[in-house]
């Protein structure tokens, strides 16, 4: 819906657009993510206001707890930790 306006008003894009897509991607998990720290420090390939705003996630990324890491990687595995490990 947004994206044709991107497309054509700069003063959106800069303001909107590169805001939602930085916070998208930040939802989007792990993968994005570290696509996202990636691509910001790629100016040679992209705007330099998007790679400012994606290079929030370098510093300021969702985070959870440890627990919650432990909780994943245990369902991963089938069991505790330390049978594994």
């Amino acid at each position: 819906f947004w994206a044709p306006l991107a497309l054509l008003s700069g003063a959106f894009r800069n303001v909107f657009w590169y805001g939602l897509l930085s916070r998208t991607l930040g939802a989007g998990g792990v993968a994005f993510i570290k696509w996202a720290q990636w691509a910001s420090t790629r100016t040679d390939l992209l705007p330099e206001r998007l790679c400012h705003q994606l290079g929030f996630l370098r510093c300021d990324a969702p985070r959870h707890s440890r627990r919650h890491t432990r909780t994943l990687v245990e369902r991963a595995v089938g069991g505790p930790l330390e049978s594994v490990f």
